[in-house]
């Protein structure tokens, strides 16, 4: 091959690359545009969802309680009876014990706690929670345990199913809240402190 030829074959080898790098050139823009076109796309159907459209936040049933001595009953989902009431706790020993105990029923649960102002006592006792039905029927609710306000408290409940609920009336539940004083920790009470009855 001729010098001249060499010469003419790269001058036509340059020229080929040239014209496939401009071909290519406006195809890799479009990709780019489209690329682009695709992420602002995203970016405002993200934004409409999250800022313009905020979904709805669909609060939980809680238990609410009402002032001291005042009843919210209402009619639940089935044939049962629905509400809540705070009570003060009498004290049975003539001293300054002084508390507030709570019940709520809703939809499928049951829910006590007591909050309660008294004395430190020696490290083998505790004060303990009791739900009582009558003389004959009444269960530990747990142990209260003194808080950072300084307050001796305890929270207590269970769920039932409100398509078979164990109750109907407000007078076939416990309602009678007993706050012990303790040394053995089992199902019998050994000497009762405070006391208070729900009505509703």
């Amino acid at each position: 091959m001729e010098p001249w030829e060499r010469q003419e074959q790269n001058t036509q080898t340059q020229v080929l690359s040239v014209a496939s790098e401009t071909r290519s050139m406006p195809f890799k823009n479009k990709l780019v545009l489209i690329a682009l076109g695709i992420f602002v796309f995203i970016a405002g159907v993200a934004f409409y969802f999250l800022v313009v459209r905020k979904p709805e936040v669909k609060e939980e049933e809680t238990p609410s309680f009402r002032e001291i001595g005042s009843a919210s009953p209402s009619q639940g989902s089935g044939t049962f009876y629905t509400g809540s009431q705070a009570i003060v706790l009498t004290d049975l020993t003539g001293t300054n014990l002084s508390g507030t105990a709570y019940r709520s029923i809703i939809t499928g649960q049951i829910f006590w706690a007591a909050y309660i102002t008294a004395p430190d006592i020696p490290q083998e006792q505790f004060y303990q929670m009791w739900v009582v039905s009558n003389e004959l029927q009444y269960q530990p609710a747990g142990i209260l345990y003194k808080d950072a306000n300084g307050y001796y408290s305890r929270s207590y409940g269970y769920t039932f199913d409100p398509g078979k609920p164990f109750f109907e009336t407000v007078d076939q539940l416990p309602n009678t809240l007993v706050i012990t004083v303790e040394v053995v920790d089992d199902t019998t009470m050994e000497k009762k402190l405070m006391e208070g009855v729900f009505t509703r």
